[in-house]
Formats: structure tokens, C-alpha cells, sequence
């Protein structure tokens, strides 16, 4: 109570509630060691949740299907490209 009183509000949350926020925290922290970046518990709750309420999927499943339909684009010179997409058009014109 006495906590509460002085403005914390550590001693409000269940004992389950505070082991999840520990573990929230540490790997908020692992995200930070391995990306330089910091975000905080209620931007991560708060992205996750808005992520989670726009898709008929699980995040996850919506992650690995972006990440298997992203095409990767490789710089070509236009005259290789021209040569290529002529060269791949004469068999349709010779039907």
C-alpha cells in the first residue's frame, strides 16, 4: 500500500503479470543488443495489437507469407534488358 501510495505501481500487478512484463522487458532488451534499436513495452504492444487487428492470421503466419512473396530486384543494363525481352517475344510471334 504504501507503494501505491507513493506512486508506484509495481504492487498492482499479479504475481503473473509481473513475471510477463519481466520477460517482455528482457527481450525488449535482447531486441536492443541485436538491433541498436529501442522500443518500448507499450509501442510493442500497442504495433503488435494494431498488426494483429488488421489481419485475419496470426502475425507470425502473415510475416512468413510477406517474407515468401517479396521479389528481389536486380539492377540490369536497359539494352540486356531490351536483348531479353526481345529474345523471349520472338517464339510467341512465330505461333
Amino acid at each position: 500500500m504504501r507503494e501505491l501510495a507513493n506512486g508506484s505501481q509495481a504492487a498492482a500487478l499479479s504475481a503473473s503479470q509481473s513475471r510477463d512484463a519481466l520477460a517482455a522487458f528482457e527481450r525488449l532488451d535482447g531486441y536492443f543488443k541485436s538491433k541498436g534499436k529501442r522500443v518500448s513495452l507499450n509501442t510493442a504492444v500497442a504495433d503488435y495489437l494494431d498488426a494483429v487487428g488488421r489481419l485475419n492470421v496470426p502475425l507470425s503466419a502473415a510475416v512468413t507469407g510477406y517474407l515468401n512473396t517479396v521479389a528481389t530486384v536486380k539492377r540490369v543494363d536497359l539494352a540486356a534488358a531490351v536483348k531479353e525481352f526481345v529474345d523471349g517475344a520472338r517464339p510467341r510471334r512465330n505461333r
